[in-house]
């Protein structure tokens, strides 16, 4: 797993907000409605893979494989 920093981004679309995970290639939505037509980034925010991972592992332990 790398130790690079994770984007993150919170995006404002006509039928709410999601969340979506970036990199430099693009991105894949976590949670919420699909941004149809784009949408609008509302909040930005990196986070360390190893911490999520961690804390995933703590709230959805079901995940460990």
């Amino acid at each position: 797993m790398k130790d690079t920093k994770i984007k993150m981004e919170v995006i404002g679309g006509a039928e709410g907000p999601c969340l979506c995970i970036m990199d430099d290639d693009g991105g894949y939505r976590l949670a919420g409605p699909k941004a149809w037509g784009g949408g609008t980034v509302l909040y930005s925010f990196e986070v360390c893979p190893k911490e999520l991972m961690k804390e995933l592992l703590i709230y959805a332990p079901e995940v460990k494989q």
